[in-house]
């Protein structure tokens, strides 16, 4: 499969598990794999992300990556803080993987370059992508390839984690992985580094970084190789401005510790004031509205991105929904109830009623029986006195 110029409209179908979906244009691409904008047949053509890999026996590179990325989907699925698995198969005959996954929109289209991301909506982006991490790391699972390209927000307004590599579980040694601009101290020191969770956490600072600042850390670092040594040495200082928000300033120190034994772990972060703090938007807690763009110095503006769909509440809103569907069934459990009591009720008033009358009914006929007896005794008393 290959991008077109025209590929909205140059579209063909796959099969995964037997099940048809139409591809349609190339989101992006990788060493191992390419993704692709899809929609499900047999779902009313319902959206969905088709992750191809191309599988050679050459290459073992890929199928690890397909193998790795199926493993942990299926065992993070009841998380619901990674991108939902929807089907996958491996085809040999063809040389060919395919993972069909939720389809959302990544992180990496909010951070637009020299532009922070205000400060409301820079903690509410933070605190869910911890979130999401925690998710993991709680299981004993490290990402290895941390960045806002991996970080999918949802139509509910949920971000989860996708694009999962090895290392994936602790201190077991790979090769060298990662994005350069994300690319942790101990990772860059060496080509078979040893991976720990801090790897993830230290990605972490770095989007926190750009979220604040516009650009991230080395940014105006352009070698690959100067980058590198920039991130290694302690001496070189990450620029900050004096502006600051104190407990911003404080955990972004503390994420990009050169350290790794002194770096925040998850839990630290999670406990750091910046994290913890409840913030409001507009009077309301945990809304994300739309992040309205600039336009630029060419006059050009930037479609207004909205975040989760406008004035869509997150977590509240979840909670009211769950609250207003227990008192719910809790009423209409009840009224069913005096429905049902009500019915018994009248149910046993009608029996009784019937039960009277039955025994009335038995009466007369017993009276009328022995009148009847009688006047047959009588009667043939007198005929045998004539006699």
């Amino acid at each position: 499969m290959s991008k077109t110029s025209s590929d909205d409209q140059q579209r063909h179908a796959v099969y995964v598990c037997r099940q048809p979906y139409i591809v349609r244009r190339e989101l992006g691409r990788g060493k191992t794999s390419s993704v692709f904008k899809g929609l499900d047949v047999t779902a009313n053509y319902f959206p969905v992300a088709i992750k191809e890999f191309h599988i050679s026996r050459h290459d073992p590179n890929a199928w690890e990556s397909y193998a790795n990325e199926i493993q942990l989907l299926t065992h993070l699925q009841s998380t619901n803080r990674v991108v939902r698995l929807k089907s996958y198969e491996y085809k040999p005959k063809f040389g060919r993987a395919y993972i069909v996954m939720e389809l959302g929109t990544p992180l990496r289209r909010y951070l637009k370059e020299d532009e922070p991301i205000e400060e409301p909506y820079r903690r509410l982006f933070w605190t869910k992508m911890i979130d999401a991490l925690a998710s993991l790391h709680v299981t004993g699972i490290i990402h290895g390839d941390i960045k806002p390209d991996n970080f999918l927000l949802d139509a509910f307004g949920q971000l989860k984690i996708i694009d999962f590599v090895p290392p994936g579980q602790y201190g077991v040694v790979y090769r060298q992985r990662g994005t350069r601009n994300y690319l942790s101290p101990e990772v860059a020191a060496t080509s078979k580094p040893f991976y720990t969770h801090k790897v993830d956490i230290w990605a972490m600072g770095c989007i926190l970084y750009e979220m604040t600042y516009g650009f991230s850390p080395f940014r105006d670092i352009e070698k690959t190789i100067d980058k590198i040594d920039a991130i290694k040495n302690p001496y070189h200082q990450i620029p900050v401005s004096p502006d600051t928000d104190p407990w911003l300033l404080d955990l972004l120190t503390h994420l990009l510790d050169r350290n790794p034994i002194t770096r925040y772990s998850i839990d630290d972060i999670q406990k750091h004031p910046y994290t913890t703090i409840r913030i409001r938007l507009n009077g309301k807690p945990n809304q994300l509205k739309a992040v309205e763009r600039k336009k630029d110095i060419k006059g050009r503006i930037s479609c207004s991105e909205t975040l989760a769909r406008r004035n869509l509440l997150l977590d509240d809103i979840k909670i009211a929904v769950i609250a207003g569907l227990s008192v719910g069934l809790l009423l209409i459990a009840t009224v069913i109830a005096i429905i049902i009591f009500l019915l018994k009720k009248r149910l046993a008033k009608l029996n009784a009623s019937r039960i009277g009358e039955g025994f009335t009914d038995t009466e007369e006929t017993v009276v009328i029986d022995s009148e009847i007896g009688t006047s047959t005794v009588a009667v043939a008393a007198s005929a045998d006195s004539e006699l």
